[in-house]
């Protein structure tokens, strides 16, 4: 049976539903949809699907991969993901649990599914999300979190859920990103500070690791010392102009040339009741 992508209203409030059962961050609600009984891997596979139009979820099963021990039969979610090309979302998911303290055999489970999974050509991991032309979307196209990045996708929030916050640091960006953001604030700002910097990368380094790219940037001069120690660029800060027409070409080859339409879901195999 076709998976008819996003899923409406009334069965995403069903996918929620069958989540939460399975301990799940979430509530939903048990209302009937055209799916017979699927198995837990093509369960998830659906799960992951529709992920891509709902950020929230992409959350939620991070936050449950982390937290539980998830029993599936990896040769059989390998093959429904497969079948519904959706091994690189998995992988993207996969990326965010090994990052972070979940269980070992979750973790195993993402490393077998990625060793076989290859990037996808250049594009937007959320569909229809952010309006063409809009600050976020350029936001995204420049500055790409490294777990979608890593796997073809562009993507510029971490799915996490706010409600349930992992102190855990995780590796948002590489080190080319944090650059170009950092270069950007020195651009922009008079004067910053390091956790202005931190801040800007969402706190995913250290703030060993901020200072040491803060060494990397030529032109940046720090003032003071210790905590209260701050940076001006007169060079950079002098290029304003110029940084915005460097973003806004970059932004224009990109959407011309670097970004493809995500390719259409194939239909999950089926499934025994």
């Amino acid at each position: 049976m076709r998976h008819q992508l996003p899923l409406s209203d009334a069965h995403a409030a069903r996918l929620y539903e069958e989540l939460s059962q399975r301990g799940a961050f979430c509530r939903g609600e048990k209302s009937p949809w055209p799916y017979p009984p699927m198995t837990e891997e093509e369960l998830y596979t659906l799960a992951l699907l529709q992920s891509r139009h709902d950020p929230r979820l992409l959350a939620i099963l991070v936050d449950l991969f982390t937290r539980r021990l998830i029993a599936l039969e990896p040769i059989s979610f390998k093959h429904s993901l497969q079948d519904a090309e959706a091994l690189p979302i998995a992988a993207v998911l996969g990326t965010f649990v090994i990052g972070m303290d979940a269980p070992e055999e979750n973790q195993d489970l993402f490393r077998y599914l990625q060793a076989s999974t290859r990037p996808v050509p250049t594009q937007l991991f959320y569909q229809q999300l952010y309006p063409l032309g809009s600050h976020k979307l350029e936001e995204v196209l420049q500055h790409p979190l490294w777990p979608f990045k890593k796997w073809g996708f562009l993507a510029g929030d971490p799915p996490l859920l706010k409600e349930r916050v992992n102190t855990r640091r995780l590796h948002l960006y590489d080190q080319t990103s944090r650059l170009a953001l950092l270069r950007e604030l020195a651009s922009t700002e008079k004067r910053f500070r390091l956790r202005d910097y931190l801040t800007c990368v969402h706190n995913a380094i250290s703030r060993q690791q901020g200072l040491q790219d803060l060494s990397l940037l030529k032109g940046l001069e720090k003032k003071g010392k210790g905590r209260g120690a701050y940076y001006v660029s007169r060079s950079l800060r002098g290029s304003k102009v110029a940084s915005e027409r460097s973003r806004q070409k970059a932004y224009s080859q990109s959407g011309r040339s670097r970004v493809v339409a995500a390719p259409k879901s194939r239909p999950l195999g089926g499934s025994s009741g």
